[in-house]
């Protein structure tokens, strides 16, 4: 039996077994961590759908809750996907058998981005109804480009800045 003599710190098995330990201590809490984040997207995403249902209920009006019932058809495929993958990937090699259903869940994944019309079509029509709360502008450049916000400011600070300046 080896018998430890006066000696300081840590061998060399004993550094490689506590790196070891905290290695898998930290492959476990990021997925963990990744985990939470999605759920709590999920739970954003639901309670974001209840709303336009109640929404929906309330106007009777599709037109005024379209936007964001095309948004929740562009988002629900890739949703779908990340969470049949998730399991899959939890489960490792029996994920993808045919004994588990996620090798048929992540191929309906992606008929389901198809489903009900293309999912590009969706974010175009989402796109088509933010863009229609915006007027475009007269000029060249938008209306947040530096140069043009710093012309107005000097002819409608003109006055200011001639006494300003004419005062040094």
């Amino acid at each position: 039996m080896l018998r430890r003599s006066n000696q300081r710190g840590l061998s060399l098995i004993e550094l490689i077994v506590a790196f070891t330990i905290l290695l898998i201590l930290t492959s476990m809490a990021v997925p963990l961590a990744r985990s939470k984040v999605r759920s709590q997207k999920e739970r954003e995403l639901r309670y974001a759908l209840r709303e336009m249902r109640s929404a929906i209920d309330k106007y009777k009006d599709y037109r005024k809750v379209r936007k964001d019932i095309a948004a929740i058809k562009a988002l629900m495929p890739k949703v779908y996907h990340d969470i049949v993958y998730r399991a899959l990937r939890l489960h490792g090699s029996l994920g993808l058998s045919n004994e588990m259903p996620f090798s048929a869940q992540i191929v309906e994944s992606f008929m389901t981005s198809l489903a009900d019309g293309p999912t590009e079509i969706h974010k175009v029509t989402v796109a088509r109804q933010v863009l229609r709360e915006y007027q475009a502008v007269d000029g060249l450049f938008p209306s947040g480009h530096l140069l043009t916000l710093r012309e107005k400011a000097l002819q409608k600070y003109a006055a200011v800045l001639e006494l300003e300046i004419g005062n040094q």
